[in-house]
């Protein structure tokens, strides 16, 4: 489930049950130091649960802001909600979903 354009959620195929929370990584290569053609994905994280994975995501917008204005900490954090919610109507999650 892509969430935003920099970010999403999979399963793990390799059968471990895991959630991972992936984010998009253009720019340079670290290992060449030559500007990427193409985009890549990391792995941000491994989660038990798709729940614990959009927490995390808020979490690491609230970090982005910096924590210098509590406005721009609120925002972010409305920003991504938004991007979830969006996610979740896109997907057939809405479903079964329990997010607010």
């Amino acid at each position: 489930m892509l969430v935003g354009k920099n970010w999403k959620v999979e399963a793990d195929d390799k059968g471990a049950l895991n959630v991972i929370l992936w984010r998009r990584n253009t720019g340079m290569n670290v290992k060449t130091k030559k500007q990427a053609n193409s985009e890549n994905w990391t792995a941000y994280g491994y989660y038990a649960t798709v729940r614990n994975a959009l927490d995390a995501l808020v979490d690491q917008g609230v970090r982005d802001t910096g924590l210098v204005e509590l406005r721009a900490v609120v925002a972010r954090i409305d920003e991504i909600h938004a991007m979830i919610k969006d996610a979740l109507a896109k997907s057939d999650l809405t479903k079964t979903s329990t997010m607010p």
